[in-house]
């Protein structure tokens, strides 16, 4: 473990550099103030891990959307992308992309509040995505335009499955009333464990592909 010197910063800072260039896990300014003030530093580095504090917390808040409180689309690809570049590295560790889309947003938008409804449609769905799927090594973000979704997952099938389970049950229990009215949350969905040998961008473009097919069957498009 390195020591603690005017050349040689702290382990703990090092760590977290490290887990912010792998994409592994979520690093905070916080995280970054309790080094600061835990570890014997030199006043000019010290100084610095400060302002790397509050440039995270500027970029956190950057990265947000602000109906939800989840990461925008430009953050949860961001974030997979770190994600899927340590995956390229340690394939054992599976990665699981989700990619929801929303139901009902239209109907919810003309029942009387205007976008209103469809806003208290999207923050209770996000809400359930939070509540079943958020742990400290998983990202969720409202991806593209509004009605869509996207977890990243560090995990296969078998753990993926039972998360879904949970969060089928979990939709099915929540309601949202829009100008009195009862709106039951429903979503369609793909799961997919990510190939590291193959080109990120394109499995993403393929799950959307299986999404929007199987969103026109259930709509009874064709």
């Amino acid at each position: 473990m390195p020591e603690n010197n005017q050349n040689n910063p702290p382990y703990p800072l090092i760590e977290l550099i490290s887990r912010i260039k792998s994409g592994e896990g979520k690093v905070q300014g916080d995280d970054f103030r309790s080094v600061a003030e835990d570890e014997i530093l030199p006043a000019n580095l010290k100084l610095l891990v400060y302002f790397a504090a509050d440039l995270l917390d500027q970029r956190e808040e950057w990265g947000r959307d602000t109906l939800t409180g989840l990461s925008n689309g430009s953050r949860i690809m961001e974030s997979l992308r770190g994600a899927f570049s340590r995956y390229t590295r340690h394939p054992e560790d599976k990665l699981t992309v989700i990619i929801f889309d929303l139901d009902r947003l239209g109907e919810a938008n003309k029942m009387g509040e205007g976008h209103k409804g469809g806003d208290k449609l999207i923050a209770a769905f996000a809400a359930v995505l939070k509540k079943i799927y958020y742990r400290r090594t998983d990202m969720i973000g409202r991806w593209k335009i509004g009605d869509e979704f996207m977890v990243v997952l560090r995990g296969g099938e078998e753990k993926t499955e039972k998360l879904n389970q949970k969060f089928d049950k979990e939709l099915k229990r929540t309601k949202v009333f829009i100008e009195d009215q009862k709106v039951m949350l429903s979503a369609t969905y793909v799961t997919r464990e990510l190939d590291p040998q193959k080109e990120l961008d394109n499995q993403i473009d393929q799950i959307s592909k299986d999404l929007l097919a199987i969103k026109k069957t259930k709509n009874g498009k064709r």
